[in-house]
């Protein structure tokens, strides 16, 4: 009797560290659930900041463009008004030397 009470006693210790260690793994099981949550949300919010860089990084290329544009536009006005400015010293020039020949066929 008393020896089968002392495997009554081992077989219970036995089943209170099997609870235990059932305990510890439930435990374990829980927090590695939440860690795979956690790193799916960290996940989904990486994903949004790369989403987010991605439509910030266009709409610097579009103004980079935009910039471009309006260079080559104000380049293309300061060419055609150096044109302008050409024809007319041209022509101010043509209408000098045409005003000093007849000043000279009038004084000779």
């Amino acid at each position: 009797a008393e020896e089968m009470r002392a495997h009554m006693a081992a077989a219970e210790e036995m089943r209170a560290r099997l609870t235990e260690r059932e305990e510890d793994l439930l435990t374990l099981h829980t927090l590695r659930d939440a860690d795979a949550v956690t790193l799916a949300q960290t996940k989904c919010e990486v994903e949004a900041k790369e989403v987010e860089l991605c439509e910030w990084r266009a709409q610097a290329e579009a103004a980079e463009a935009a910039l471009v544009e309006e260079r080559a536009t104000r380049e293309a006005e300061a060419a055609r008004m150096e044109a302008r400015l050409a024809a007319a010293m041209g022509l101010a020039q043509r209408v000098l030397a045409t005003r000093t020949r007849a000043r000279a066929r009038r004084e000779v």
